[in-house]
Formats: C-alpha cells, structure tokens, sequence
C-alpha cells in the first residue's frame, strides 16, 4: 500500500476540532498513513485537545505555531518537513471541520488514484465558475458542483478541504503558492497547474460532511478581522490573481521556469538520501 500522509490545519474552532479528532480516532482512514496536524495560533482549549489525541496514537504527529501563516503556507509546512524525514506516495488535506462517513475513506482516494497513473489530484468536494445572477458578465461565483456535474467531471477544480495529491506531480510542479495567502484561491492554482502540465483531476467518491465549508468569520471574527488587517481584502486580492494568472490569456510558463514564474510557490527538494 503506498505511504500517504495527511495534513490537517487547526485554527481554533474548538467544535469542529474536537468532532474531527473523535471521528479520526473512530473512523480508521485506512493503512499505511500519518496524520500530521500543524496548529496555527489556537488558545488552550484546542491545543489540549490535540495533545490528548495524540498519546497513543504513534500514527499522528502535531506541530504548534505561535500565529497563523496561511492555508497554503500550513500545508506546505506540513509537506516540507515530512517530506524531509523520507519520501511518501500521496499527501492528503483535510480541514478541521469535517467529519468522514465510513471506515477505510482513506483506502478509496488512494485506489482510486492508482488505478489512473495520470491523475494528479482527486477528492469528494468539487467547485464550479459560474457567473453571478444580474452581475456583469465578467463576474463570477464559485459554487458547489453538483452530485451528476461531480460524476462527468463537470467542474473547474477539486477542494482543498480534503483532496488526494500525487506526490509525483507534486514534485514536478509545486504544491501551494503563497502569493494566495493567507487563504482562498490557493486550491483552484494548484489544480490549474496541475491540468496545465498534463495531470488530469477527478471526483472521488467518499461519504464526508463539511462544517463551515471554509468560511473562517462562522468561527472566529475577531481572527478573521486580524487576518484582514495584515493581508487586506484576500478574498478579492486572490480571485484577482487567478483569473489573471490562468483565465486572462497569458501563455503558460515552461515547466523548467516556474519557479522563476512563480516566486513564492513552494517547491520540494530532493527527499533525504
């Protein structure tokens, strides 16, 4: 079975926290995994929570930041120093609010993905770009692709919330650009990326509920309220920067040149010998 390993974010909402940890510990993922939680600045509550998950359990490991760097920046943390200890097959996101409907979730995204050696990402929850009713044109909203548009690939991108990448494609093009920080639009890159490159994405299916579907002022104003302090109006900023990079008719980078293309867009180096 291939070694995948399984970031999870944490930025307080000790609710949805906690419903995760317990279903972690319920629902058995799969094999041949770690989880890899990396906390972002939580208060007590949530830091305890995750140290009491952690004892027994040699498949999970934390790591306990000061202040929040970033959806993309956490996962790439995450990537980097595990990456750094040995080589893996799969890295899988996940975010604090969800919940998984039956054992063996894990087993299913990784079957999937090795029976299409030329899928670089997959997952459950899929978004399309669709323009925003008595809005210009030009305006758009992404909105949750539905059960039949998952099934014939009728979507622009495959979440982050919790997502299947192949650590081969990963390697060639980068995991997560910082430019989106600290969060949004992040997802949508990597999977533009990805297909721009030739690895194809696909909907795989997995019973999964999703919490707040991502909207961090359902958790925390006042933190979200910081983050618009230090990083602006990110929401606009990031969608901006996507339309601009891969629907506004730029050509695409040479492979060899994106790490020049892309200056903040994290790319691995060599696993440890």
């Amino acid at each position: 079975m291939p070694l995948t390993m399984i970031s999870v974010l944490v930025w307080d909402s000790p609710r949805y926290t906690r419903n995760l940890l317990d279903n972690l510990a319920g629902v058995t993922p799969g094999r041949n995994f770690h989880i890899r939680i990396l906390d972002q600045g939580s208060g007590p509550e949530t830091r305890d929570m995750i140290r009491a998950f952690l004892k027994g359990r040699p498949f999970a490991s934390a790591e306990f930041l000061p202040a929040n760097i970033g959806y993309g920046g956490g996962h790439n943390r995450v990537f980097d120093g595990l990456w750094r200890q040995g080589p893996f097959d799969y890295f899988v996101t996940v975010n604090n609010d969800l919940v998984f409907g039956e054992p063996g979730w894990l087993n299913t995204l990784v079957e999937a993905m090795e029976a299409d050696p030329e899928c670089g990402l997959g997952g459950p929850f899929c978004s399309r770009l669709e323009p925003k009713p008595d809005w210009p044109v030009e305006a758009f909203q992404i909105v949750p692709a539905n059960a039949a548009q998952r099934r014939i690939g009728d979507f622009l991108f495959v979440t982050g919330a919790v997502a299947i990448m192949r650590v081969a494609a990963i390697r060639r093009l980068g995991l997560f650009d910082e430019v989106y920080a600290p969060a949004y639009w992040e997802d949508a890159d990597l999977a533009a990326r990805f297909a721009a490159y030739g690895w194809s994405q696909r909907f795989i299916d997995i019973q999964v509920a999703h919490g707040y579907l991502g909207h961090a002022e359902r958790v925390n104003t006042a933190k979200l309220e910081e983050l618009k302090a230090r990083f602006g109006d990110f929401a606009i900023r990031n969608r901006d920067i996507y339309f601009d990079r891969w629907r506004g008719g730029r050509p695409v980078p040479h492979e060899a040149d994106l790490r020049s293309a892309f200056p903040r867009l994290y790319m691995p180096g060599p696993p440890p010998a």
